[in-house]
């Protein structure tokens, strides 16, 4: 509806600032009819720990969790009124929150990204392993077995230029990294991080086509690869 209105209605004391464009934006997608669960008819089971049915071309409408801690309250109401089918967890969440999210919805493919605070120190492979290991194991325990090992290293904040200097060096970080962790959770499944997409930015970021082409060892030997599209 008309945005400013609904400010104006809601929240009258709101400043706000309003850029016109000439974007011609494409027609709303038609909202799927989601038909909820009643007699007659069965749910699919919940997939095996580790294990998922999915062939190739198959999507999962997702969200990511909170970046700094656990789901919150209103979090809950999100997803199932979204009826999303994946979320993204941060180490730094709460196990409890998978029960939450399966009872939302038991078929709900959850992950976990394994996180820590890179800016302004030197993070070396082995502490990482062993800082993620107990939060790592309490998602291991409630059946999740997809774990994303950090975030964006192309990036300064994320350990670029202090962790490591390139992708060569990430690569070697996270081949250690995932050697480690695959020994304490061997039914884990570890995946190469998303990249920060775009070109070189001097003291911000490297070049993600480099960096992924010089990381390509350890590109190759993980579980599965993330990919950041923005």
């Amino acid at each position: 509806g008309d945005l400013r209105q609904w400010f104006a209605d809601n929240y009258p004391g709101v400043v706000y600032e309003t850029l016109s464009s000439d974007i011609i934006l494409p027609k709303p997608l038609v909202p799927p009819i989601i038909i909820p669960p009643g007699p007659g008819l069965v749910l699919p089971p919940v997939p095996p720990v580790g294990q998922y049915s999915w062939k190739p071309g198959k999507c999962l409408v997702g969200v990511h969790g909170r970046a700094d801690g656990p789901l919150q309250e209103p979090d809950y109401g999100a997803v199932l009124a979204s009826q999303v089918e994946a979320v993204k967890l941060t180490s730094s969440a709460r196990p409890e929150n998978v029960d939450r999210l399966h009872a939302i919805n038991p078929n709900m493919f959850i992950m976990v990204r394994l996180f820590s605070d890179f800016r302004n120190r030197v993070i070396s492979s082995a502490d990482f392993a062993l800082w993620m290991e107990g939060d790592l194991a309490q998602f291991y325990n409630k059946g999740i077995r997809y774990f994303e090992i950090h975030n964006e290293p192309n990036l300064q904040i994320e350990g670029w230029q202090q962790s490591w200097s390139d992708g060569t060096g990430y690569a070697r970080w996270h081949m250690d990294v995932m050697s480690r962790l695959r020994a304490r959770f061997p039914e884990g499944k570890f995946g190469f991080p998303g990249l920060s997409p775009g070109w070189n930015i001097l003291g911000v970021r490297m070049d993600a086509l480099a960096f992924l082409q010089q990381a390509d060892i350890a590109v190759r030997a993980s579980d599965w690869i993330g990919v950041h599209c923005y």
